[in-house]
């Protein structure tokens, strides 16, 4: 009975679905440089408005829970050597690949873009204090960090020139999300009054498709993992309709075709699976031994 129980083949559904892709209803929006410009100004300040920011390596030194006064004065001299070694003109890179106990030590202790806000109080206030290949020493409960600044980008707010595609995109996707949802709530309403998805699909321009059957554990490549989708496809009964699925990318209508019900395969068609799981069963047996 176990080894049934393993052999036993899971739920599975075919399903055909209407798919109304965001992109697709995006790019039939229309939108008039005054409501570009209108966005622009209602979100300037919080979406345009670009703070002051630095490119670091970093040269850590990690000061344990629990570490007395002595050691921990050890690993400020040890420190302070390092960062006499940087500011002499020693390849940063290099001293970060020796000395830091931070991940980005393979990386010569790059650590990338930061932000005003981004770094721990104490840090920051090194951080931002530095110019364009400086180095300083910042300390904080766990550690020491030695800092250099790569490069600096000043405090802007991006123009309405250089903010357009930006605005564009996002209002042209917000629309075209509205679009796509009113279509399908409308193809809905038809469906329910008996309309052939088919013909929908046609007469509206979008994809429709059908799955080949699958299982609550395999992937639908043209969905993704949609959480309501997959409810829907193994909760609805044959026929009938589902309502309207939103998914990251595209609104669903799907209506399950077949559903094949759990089965234990017959013997002939099993064979080789119980071969295999014979043989690794056994390989594991030997393994241990």
């Amino acid at each position: 009975e176990r080894n049934k129980e393993a052999l036993k083949e899971p739920l599975k559904v075919q399903v055909e679905y209407l798919a109304y892709p965001f992109d697709q209803f995006s790019s039939q929006v229309q939108v008039s440089e005054k409501e570009i410009e209108e966005f622009y100004n209602a979100h300037r300040e919080e979406r345009f408005r670009q703070s002051k920011a630095v490119r670091l390596r970093l040269i850590f030194f990690r000061i344990a829970t629990g570490t007395d006064p002595r050691q921990k004065e050890q690993i400020r001299l040890k420190a302070l050597g390092v960062l006499k070694e940087g500011s002499a003109g020693r390849d940063f890179a290099e001293l970060a690949k020796k000395h830091s106990e931070d991940p980005s030590a393979a990386q010569g202790g790059e650590i990338g873009w930061f932000s005003q806000g981004q770094l721990v109080g104490p840090l920051e206030k090194v951080v931002f204090s530095l110019k364009k290949g400086e180095i300083g020493l910042g300390e904080s409960q766990v550690g020491y960090s030695i800092v250099k600044v790569e490069e600096t980008r000043e405090e802007k707010t991006k123009s309405l020139r250089e903010a357009r595609g930006d605005i564009l995109g996002t209002l042209k996707l917000e629309r075209g999300k509205s679009e796509a949802a009113r279509a399908a709530d409308a193809d809905r309403e038809k469906a329910l009054s008996g309309s052939e998805l088919s013909a929908l699909a046609k007469e509206r321009g979008v994809p429709l498709r059908v799955t080949p059957f699958f299982s609550g554990s395999d992937p639908l490549p043209e969905v993704g993992r949609v959480e309501d989708f997959q409810k829907a496809a193994f909760s609805l009964p044959v026929k009938e309709l589902s309502p309207v699925i939103e998914g990251p990318n595209a609104y669903y209508l799907l209506r399950v075709n077949q559903r094949r019900e759990p089965l234990v395969p017959p013997l002939e068609s099993a064979r080789l699976d119980i071969e295999k799981r014979l043989k690794e069963t056994k390989a594991m047996e030997l393994a241990s031994q």
